[in-house]
Formats: structure tokens, sequence, C-alpha cells
């Protein structure tokens, strides 16, 4: 059974999680001074590979990951709260509103082909297929509904309704 981890490895762990290698990692938090590079790889090798550091090293990553996924969504939120601003902003010039837009479409996939979107699904996780189908379910949720003052009986589609987009999923 793994013993609490020492003061050392816990440094040792943190700094593998933070990029460095075993070896950089092991020099920080050793005393390697007068050692050979090849004892230090293979010392550095044996604290990784520890019963309780290799855990720790694990967590470390799988929460620097966590992290940087939030901060990845936050600077997208961001990216397209500026890029909108611009884009309905009648003071910004021209050519500064269609770009936005532009961009807007593109991180939206308005200007994908159906083989583009087929390849994007084909090796896409399950969490971005369900992100997908959820960002459409809520536009399509959302979008009013559009009532004619008079219903003459005629379907919408026969009445020139081909604006919807017909851009699937």
């Amino acid at each position: 059974m793994p013993r609490k981890p020492t003061e050392k490895q816990k440094k040792f762990a943190q700094a593998v999680a933070d990029g460095d290698s075993y070896s950089e990692a092991y020099r920080k938090a050793y005393d390697a001074e007068g050692s050979s590079p090849q004892t230090v790889r293979v010392n550095a090798h044996r604290v990784a590979h520890n019963a309780n550091v290799s855990p720790m090293i694990d967590e470390l990553n799988a929460r620097n990951q966590r992290g940087l996924q939030r901060n990845l969504g936050s600077r997208r939120r961001w990216i397209v709260d500026r890029l909108l601003d611009e884009a309905e902003n009648p003071d910004s010039p021209a050519a500064s509103r269609v770009k936005s837009l532009e961009l807007l479409g593109k991180m939206a996939g308005l200007f994908d082909s159906e083989k583009d979107r087929a390849e994007k699904r084909e090796h896409a996780t399950e969490s971005e297929l369900i992100s997908e189908l959820n960002q459409a379910l809520t536009a399509i949720i959302e979008r009013p509904l559009e009532v004619s003052a008079v219903d003459d009986g005629t379907p919408d589609d026969a009445m020139g309704e081909k604006d919807a987009d017909p851009t699937p999923l």
C-alpha cells in the first residue's frame, strides 16, 4: 500500500505536470548536484513510476487539462462576444463588420460543405457531437414561430419560404 508522498515527491510530480522532463523535475526536487546525467535519468524514471508519484502526476495532469479546457471555453466565449459586438456596431467600418460576420459564420460551420461536416463528425468525440446537437436543438427551440396574418391554407414552402437554413446538423 502506498505511503504518503514526501515533499520532494510532490515537488517532482508538480514539475512534471508543469511540463518539465523527468530529469529536469528530478533536479528541481532532489539534490542531484554532482550526479551524472545517466544517474539523474535512472533516478528520475524510478521516482516517476513510484506508487506514490505516478498517480499524483496523472491527477495533476488531469487537473491542468480541465483548467485548460475551461480557459479555452472562456476565451472562445470572449472572442465570440467581441466579434458579435464588432458585427453589430454601426460605428465600425463596413469591412470590419463583414469580416466579423465571416468569422462568426466560419465558427458556426456555415461555409462547410456536406463532405467537410461529415468528416468532422466522423472524427468528433461523443461530447462534441452532443454539444453540436444541443446547439442545434437550442436554435430550433429559440427560433420564433412565423405566423402569417391570413392563413389561406397554402403550405409555407409554397409561399416562398425557401430562406430557411438548409444546413443539416
